[in-house]
């Protein structure tokens, strides 16, 4: 049909309109990436705005899946999997809410702020307007996320409390008295030649007046509803399970990672698996008749055997760091897994009459 649009040039503008998309919903991603358009505001972090995304990206997922991909390239396909990928498990965690513990034991739309002055256009006054509006939308933001917060309350969808002490010591780091003190400041430190001296002193009291009206109390509001709110009614229990639908979210979080269809179990399996090979490994690699004269091990030189018995084989060596020459007591490597035993191999070189210089 005359102007219809090939499976390439669909699948491409499908990229284009998804990366558009991304970057009016997350202002900040835009920002990193050089796209200045939005570098006026913060995301709207509404529920209805993450209930908007979640639709669009099903959308863009039906769409992508329409594309007959017998008729892309090679690298196509593989770009077009990876998308589907990426779309499937936005829609699949866009139920679970996630946004109502926007935060981590490490980072969160906090952190993302006081960073954010790394992603000011600092190459012309316009720039510099723009992100003065960014940082006098701080105060929106942050009650935004804190009234998602507040719902993840209600819910119980919280993060774990054991690890809330640390994730307060990171947010009182983040209250300042003043607001030359604050990173988000650190653009008006220092302007470019090109910026004329009025421009800058303007720009200065337009930044500080903005940090203090709007970043500062935000920062502020935030610390006392996480000390007086959040932490005395977050969840007790630790596992991603116990959340609600935590089951099924943790599920779909194992798969995401592993990036193929597992359940928690068989990487539980995995794993024990892999323990077992790496310690019959370690069990090959350290086998006493391994220790042969002349062979080094753990920095000491066997020169002889000096005895042995059932718990291991003590060896005359030389300690190469050192540099003399001792008594080397290896035990047998299945004692080495009895707790109990190696508690005794420690303790025994202080109860012994021997005069070994190095036990």
């Amino acid at each position: 049909m005359p102007g219809a649009r090939s499976a390439s040039e669909t699948l491409s503008d499908l990229f284009t309109e998804e990366q558009a998309f991304t970057w009016q919903e997350d202002p900040l991603t835009a920002s990193y990436e050089g796209q200045r358009t939005h570098d006026d505001r913060l995301g709207s972090d509404r529920p209805d705005d993450f209930a908007r995304r979640a639709a669009a990206y099903a959308t863009f997922l039906e769409r992508l899946r329409a594309i007959d991909r017998g008729r892309l390239n090679a690298e196509e396909r593989i770009s077009c999997e990876l998308f589907d990928f990426i779309l499937t498990y936005r829609v699949k965690f866009a139920a679970y809410r996630e946004w109502r513990a926007p935060l981590n034991s490490d980072s969160g739309f906090h952190t993302s702020v006081m960073q954010m002055h790394e992603a000011a256009d600092t190459q012309s006054v316009a720039g510099y307007e723009r992100y003065v509006s960014r940082l006098s939308d701080v105060k929106r933001y942050f009650a935004d996320n804190v009234a998602n917060m507040r719902q993840g309350l209600n819910d119980g969808y919280t993060l774990p409390a054991d690890i809330l002490p640390g994730v307060a010591s990171a947010i009182e780091a983040e209250q300042f008295a003043n607001p030359e003190d604050s990173p988000v400041y650190a653009p008006f430190e220092a302007f470019p030649d090109f910026i004329a001296t009025a421009d800058q002193a303007r720009l200065r009291e337009a930044a500080k007046s903005a940090i203090r009206s709007s970043v500062l109390p935000a920062y502020r509001d935030f610390q006392t509803f996480f000390r007086d709110e959040y932490m005395p009614r977050a969840r007790k229990t630790i596992a991603a399970s116990a959340l609600p639908d935590g089951r099924s979210y943790y599920e779909d979080v194992v798969r995401y990672y592993a990036t193929y269809d597992i359940t928690p179990d068989e990487v539980h399996d995995i794993g024990l698996s892999e323990v077992a090979r790496i310690r019959a490994d370690w069990y090959e690699r350290v086998r006493m008749t391994d220790l042969v004269v002349g062979a080094t091990f753990a920095e000491h030189k066997i020169l002889a055997v000096a005895g042995r018995g059932a718990m291991g084989v003590v060896y005359r060596a030389r300690n190469e760091k050192l540099g003399r020459e001792v008594a080397l007591k290896v035990i047998a490597p299945e004692l080495a897994e009895d707790r109990e035993f190696r508690i005794r191999f420690q303790r025994e070189p202080k109860c012994s009459q021997s005069k070994l210089l190095c036990p």
